[in-house]
């Protein structure tokens, strides 16, 4: 398998007063089989509120897209949402992140990310990005 490595590093910054450090985020490649439309899906994305919320954020995340020569490593992407985890960034940041990543990674003809945030004071909010792949 012709894997290529994509690699970003994400700041986590200072959170309640502690120094959260450096950490890696990967996403791994390899050749597309021929076209078709990718979805991954999960609820299991958490990161933490860049405000005074204090808590964590939760996530349902869908990511679409139509590969041009390579396609994403489904455990990679597991790992590389892991890695938001202890970083505080707003959900707009976190969209955009990720579609960024995702495109600079494999260079897809199409790419889609949707981002909900779970309930949090009554309110609801949800971040698309891209165009979605038909």
């Amino acid at each position: 398998m012709d894997r290529v490595r994509h690699v970003r590093a994400v700041w986590r910054g200072v959170r309640r007063g502690r120094y959260v450090g450096w950490g890696m985020s990967e996403l791994d490649r390899f050749p597309s089989p021929g076209d078709h439309v990718a979805t991954f899906e999960t609820d299991e994305l958490t990161a933490h509120c860049p405000f005074d919320f204090g808590g964590p954020d939760y996530y349902t995340l869908t990511l679409r897209y139509r590969p041009n020569e390579y396609v994403v490593e489904s455990k990679s992407l597991k790992k590389y949402l892991e890695g938001y985890r202890d970083v505080e960034i707003s959900a707009e940041e976190l969209a955009t992140t990720i579609h960024g990543d995702v495109v600079e990674c494999v260079a897809p003809k199409e790419c889609y990310v949707k981002l909900e945030q779970a309930r949090r004071g009554g309110i609801e909010e949800t971040v698309e990005v891209g165009d979605e792949p038909e």
